[in-house]
């Protein structure tokens, strides 16, 4: 039987295409046991503030440069929260699904989950629910059995352990694959490309890879259905044709 498997290092409120991802798999697989990347995009994203571009940041605890996603606690700092939330509240209050994805982000922001992975994995819980996905989603740590030196055979020993057919990837990713060693596995190698599609954000004009944030609080649920099938998946074979 097939079955499609990705694997993304967890991401507070991430884009769309993140979600495109989740929605086309069979199984969706948090890589916790990744190194925490500081200043990257795991505890903070973008919103739309004032008709611009605004970076929000989920604080944390500094850890030593070699902590794995899974070990970073968040900072237990109420101001930050309340500030953070009271800014999201700004610039959304206006929007027309603000009532009904406000509570989530609270929800979010004001959980009593001081591991940072936990909360986010919680988040997509609370986020595909709310979309209605089926899709399966595990954590690395659960399933990682071996110490395995790369992050590519890592990722390939994690798709075996889950019999997986494909493995899709972002479309910027294809730089980080070797594809003859996922196809000596019998396993396809393919990469989502997101279709950028404009969608309501007020008077501004578009801006798009914002939060997912920006698009739940401006589209209705069959709106974000429609948003999340904008995308297609080249295989590397597909690639190959095009790039000779």
């Amino acid at each position: 039987m097939d079955k499609s498997v990705a694997i993304m290092q967890p991401y507070l409120f991430p884009y769309l295409g993140y979600f495109q991802l989740i929605q086309h798999v069979d199984h969706f697989v948090f890589f916790d046991t990744a190194q925490y990347i500081r200043r990257g995009w795991i505890n903070r994203n973008r919103i739309l503030l004032d008709g611009q571009p605004y970076t929000f940041t989920l604080p944390v605890v500094k850890a030593p440069r070699d902590t794995t996603i899974a070990n970073m606690q968040i900072m237990d700092d109420p101001k930050s929260v309340n500030k953070l939330l009271q800014t999201i509240h700004r610039a959304y209050r206006d929007a027309p699904y603000f009532a009904e994805v406000y509570p989530l982000v609270e929800a979010v922001f004001l959980s009593t989950e001081h591991n940072l992975c936990r909360r986010i994995v919680n988040h997509f819980q609370q986020i595909t629910s709310y979309l209605d996905f089926n899709t399966t989603m595990t954590l690395a740590s659960e399933i990682e059995t071996d110490t395995v030196e790369n992050a590519e055979n890592r990722i390939l020993a994690m798709c075996e352990t889950l019999d997986a057919t494909t493995y899709i990837n972002p479309w910027n990713g294809q730089h980080l694959y070797t594809a003859k060693k996922f196809l000596d596995r019998g396993i396809h190698l393919g990469f989502l490309e997101m279709q950028v599609e404009p969608y309501p954000q007020g008077d501004t004009d578009f801006v798009s890879h914002l939060s997912m944030l920006d698009v739940l609080m401006n589209c209705s649920v069959s709106e974000v259905h429609g948003l999340l099938s904008k995308y297609r998946i080249l295989f590397v074979s597909e690639l190959e044709q095009k790039n000779t």
